[in-house]
């Protein structure tokens, strides 16, 4: 396994040891006859603010050695979370330089903790033209799997920003909010990024609302194009309807094995609720498009 996952695993499994009252908890709205939206972070005292600092400087540039159990950027972001929210201004700022040491990921971690999901708009208003594209990026990803009343809006705004990142969560944001206004670039992201990032996009993209690109994946696997169709498979895959599964045919009664392939995954998990195979042998290709022959 590769090292920097590894200790990042070990980052998040030492951080369920932390007691609860660290980690911010969403506000039960029934509970109150009237919530009051917040408009800005707690300030931080002299103490904490060292803390902030202290927890900044070992994520950023602390040890990690799995082998003798040393994990001083572990202990920054659990450092880090006890801070609470007032470091949340500090830690926007702070995603170049964690950059710099490919420490990022771990600045997210604490962020995910201390920045409840009724504050994201306090993070967003702290933000400029200055403001580095790595922190929209990932208030993007906050606001996208957010239950806001106001996220389709934000992600609207920010869908034009210049940013395939941003761009990237705004989109299935949108999406997953029935907004059929980005299936078009949806569909560009599945056309561009699935050999590299299949297993993500399949992540990103679970439990979106099925039908909404039925005409266009259609439209798709009717033609002669092996690489649009193609296309057309996974977007079956991931938005397809299982009443349409019967246009999967062709594919599996076809020689190529890629076609074969994508539309065995798109029986499995449209038809089936399967997971999708990633290198089946070709003795299993072949049964397993007979077998769905007879079922599509």
């Amino acid at each position: 396994m590769n090292k920097s996952i590894l200790s990042f695993i070990i980052v998040a499994n030492s951080l369920l040891c932390l007691p609860q009252h660290l980690f911010g908890q969403e506000l039960d709205a029934s509970a109150n006859d009237e919530v009051v939206q917040k408009v800005k972070f707690a300030r931080l005292k002299s103490k904490e603010n060292k803390s902030m600092m202290t927890a900044l400087r070992l994520i950023e540039k602390g040890v990690i050695n799995v082998e003798d159990s040393i994990n001083e950027v572990s202990d920054g972001v659990a450092l880090l979370i006890s801070v609470g929210e007032g470091a949340i201004p500090k830690c926007l700022t702070s995603f170049q330089r964690m950059a710099k040491t490919d420490r990022q990921l771990y600045l997210t971690v604490a962020l995910d903790s201390i920045l409840m999901s009724d504050d994201l708009h306090i993070a967003l208003e702290l933000c400029n033209k200055k403001t580095p594209a790595e922190v929209y990026t990932y208030l993007m990803s906050r606001w996208a799997d957010s239950a806001r009343d106001d996220s389709s809006e934000i992600l609207s705004v920010h869908f034009k920003f210049d940013s395939e990142e941003v761009q990237y969560h705004c989109v299935r944001g949108l999406l997953k909010r029935g907004d059929d206004s980005v299936v078009t670039a949806c569909v560009q992201i599945i056309e561009t990024q699935w050999k590299g990032s299949k297993q993500q996009l399949r992540k990103d993209f679970s439990g979106m609302s099925r039908g909404i690109m039925s005409s266009i994946i259609e439209e798709k696997m009717t033609t002669p194009n092996k690489k649009v169709r193609l296309l057309g498979l996974h977007l079956f895959e991931l938005f397809g309807l299982k009443d349409n599964a019967n246009i999967l045919a062709d594919n599996l009664n076809n020689s190529d094995t890629a076609l074969r392939l994508g539309a065995i995954n798109a029986c499995r998990v449209v038809v089936a609720g399967e997971k999708p195979l990633l290198r089946p042998s070709m003795t299993e290709l072949i049964e397993l498009a007979n077998y769905w022959l007879t079922k599509v």
